[in-house]
């Protein structure tokens, strides 16, 4: 008798180890999967409000990385959405000089917005995108932003026409403070090539 019960654990060892090894894996493909299944239902709004949260914490990288998987969660339509996160990675990409990488964001939150109809806003982001090329000292292109071309100052000391740029988009909408950010980033321009009563006039 005990020479039986002997034989039957020892036989019975390798199938205990089988279904313990195949209950392992089973268990890690289900979280495995379970895990794709939450990371595929998050909304890109979380990702978004991570990144502000990361960014808050001086964690730009991972504010980067959160905002990069927001955009690709939002439709392509998603116009307001995605100008969003194109504006945060902006400001992202110059607060940590990569200048040149900010202005794709803000040029990419420009057409979406334009998109969008949300003219004051994209009227402000030509501002500030033309901020960017004042601090690369790329002033002419920064005037082709803000104004079109070289302003017109008119009789009245306080008037001023653009052809075209932020400012006439301001204008055209009456967004006193998108006229008042324009303006100053202009006279900026033109005091920093040195011309001095021009940027005055303005």
């Amino acid at each position: 008798m005990p020479m039986r019960n002997l034989l039957y654990r020892l036989s019975a060892r390798p199938i205990l180890r089988l279904l313990f090894i195949s209950a392992l894996a089973l268990s890690l493909l289900l979280g495995q999967f379970f895990a794709t299944a939450i990371a595929q239902t998050t909304h890109p709004a979380q990702f978004v409000q991570d990144g502000v949260t990361a960014y808050r914490t001086g964690n730009y990288p991972q504010a980067i990385d959160l905002w990069t998987q927001a955009l690709q969660l939002y439709p392509t339509d998603a116009h307001a959405d995605r100008a969003m996160v194109h504006e945060n990675l902006a400001r992202t990409y110059q607060h940590i000089g990569e200048t040149q990488t900010s202005i794709s964001s803000w040029e990419a939150a420009g057409k979406h917005y334009q998109a969008s109809d949300a003219s004051q806003r994209f009227g402000r982001t030509l501002t500030e995108q033309a901020q960017v090329y004042i601090a690369l000292g790329q002033q002419q292109r920064a005037a082709a932003l803000l104004c079109g071309d070289t302003p017109e100052i008119l009789e009245n000391p306080a008037a001023i026409h653009c052809p075209g740029g932020s400012y006439a988009i301001a204008d055209t909408i009456n967004d006193p403070i998108g006229q008042a950010t324009a303006l100053g980033s202009l006279a900026e321009t033109y005091r920093l090539i040195g011309e001095f009563e021009t940027a005055e006039s303005i």
